[in-house]
């Protein structure tokens, strides 16, 4: 700013020097140089020296005396102003560290260019504004970027705009006048919206604190296809009152059209995992089944339980109960192979076998043996029986000869 100053000292010597003296540019003097205005005796510029510092000192009273100056060009073009209350105007482009200035204020320094502006209170503001005229309106919109008072940095923007990041052209991420957040897209629906990947080298953490009792999502993740309607996706909510300890009335859920209610196709609560169609471990195809698990290791369980809705075989032991004869047995091995009502080898590897309906047919037989033992015990007291008789005819004979 010394140097500017300077330099309009030495314009005015020799604008000043060509107005009343010779024309041959080298007049020179000692002392004040004063000039007044021609309207206004009363109001007069002083170039002079204070101490080793060159100025230009406006005084007097009356008119021209408190207008600052100006430097103008040919045909009164102005190109530089100073005014009454130190404020400073520049009316083509301002360079600094450079001759040819691109912009209305144009930096250039071989190595670093910084700007530095700098508030000494502690709650004032020390930052720069940007103005611009809005579309078909004739107010303007105002940003602000600096500090707002001791360590706080913000940016402002008049509260129904949104603030832009581009890069080639394109706008890349937008914050909303309502706070919602886009990334790949203009139109964010919620505060995060992100249109493309994500990748995270830690740990990403999504929740909120709930203000009632009430179920809410902690994340909800949602997509479809092109040209589908139905969204599918997975979540994850909690009890507000429950969430901080981690226990109980926690959901984890796939869903179609963000449906938690009876469209979930998985939810996992309290422990217990509900899935509404097939579940296949190890395996994607399972056959129609409701659980398909592939693998030599198989499933290890130290119980399991099985409900049928089909009777008990108790129905073995009642008096209309037709026990086949072991004859009928014997036939129908002979002929099949197998037991009636037993699947046979063939029909295993290709079906599998029903646990609990196999266990109702293992029982069956079961207690067709216990009828058969039974029935075969009394036989054989019969004839223990039979032959204690004929042991005691025998030897009544034996002694009726002797």
């Amino acid at each position: 700013m010394k140097k500017i100053y300077l330099a309009i000292a030495m314009l005015f010597a020799v604008f000043i020097s060509h107005a009343q003296w010779n024309n041959n540019g080298n007049n020179s003097t000692t002392g004040d140089l004063t000039v007044r205005n021609p309207n206004n005796n009363n109001a007069s510029m002083t170039l002079s020296w204070l101490d080793d510092i060159p100025r230009i000192r406006l005084g007097g009273t009356g008119n021209g005396s408190a207008n600052g100056f100006e430097i103008q060009s040919i045909g009164n073009k102005k190109l530089f102003k100073v005014n009454q209350t130190a404020d400073i105007f520049v009316y083509g482009k301002l360079g600094v560290g450079t001759t040819s200035p691109s912009e209305k204020l144009h930096i250039e320094a071989p190595k670093t260019s910084l700007v530095k502006i700098k508030s000494n209170s502690s709650t004032g503001q020390s930052g720069i504004i940007l103005q611009g005229k809005r579309t078909n309106s004739s107010a303007y919109s105002s940003h602000y970027i600096g500090t707002d008072g001791e360590s706080h940095y913000t940016l402002k923007v008049n509260a129904d705009e949104d603030i832009k990041l581009q890069t080639n052209g394109l706008d890349k991420m937008i914050i909303k006048s309502n706070g919602n957040v886009g990334i790949g897209t203009t139109t964010p629906s919620q505060k995060l919206d992100i249109r493309g990947n994500v990748s995270s080298t830690g740990t990403l953490s999504l929740g909120s604190i709930a203000s009632s009792n009430s179920l809410r999502d902690i994340i909800s993740l949602y997509g479809n296809r092109l040209g589908e309607t139905n969204m599918y996706g997975f979540g994850v909510e909690g009890d507000g009152t429950l969430y901080n300890k981690a226990v109980n009335n926690h959901r984890w859920y796939i869903s179609k059209n963000a449906d938690k209610g009876t469209s979930a196709k998985m939810e996992l609560s309290n422990s217990r995992l509900f899935v509404s169609g097939n579940l296949g471990l190890g395996v994607k195809d399972t056959k129609g089944y409701k659980l398909a698990v592939a693998g030599s290791k198989g499933i290890i369980a130290e119980e399991v339980t099985v409900k049928l809705k089909s009777a008990w075989p108790d129905y073995v032991f009642a008096n209309d109960y037709k026990l086949p004869t072991l004859k009928d047995v014997e036939n129908h091995i002979k002929e099949k192979g197998h037991l009636a009502n037993i699947p046979s080898a063939k029909e295993v590897k290709e079906n599998g076998v029903k646990l609990g309906e196999m266990n109702t047919k293992l029982l069956e037989k079961v207690e067709e043996l216990t009828l058969y033992t039974i029935q075969q015990e009394k036989k054989l007291e019969k004839q223990n029986n039979d032959i204690k008789e004929l042991k005691a005819l025998v030897k009544q004979l034996i002694n009726t000869k002797k």
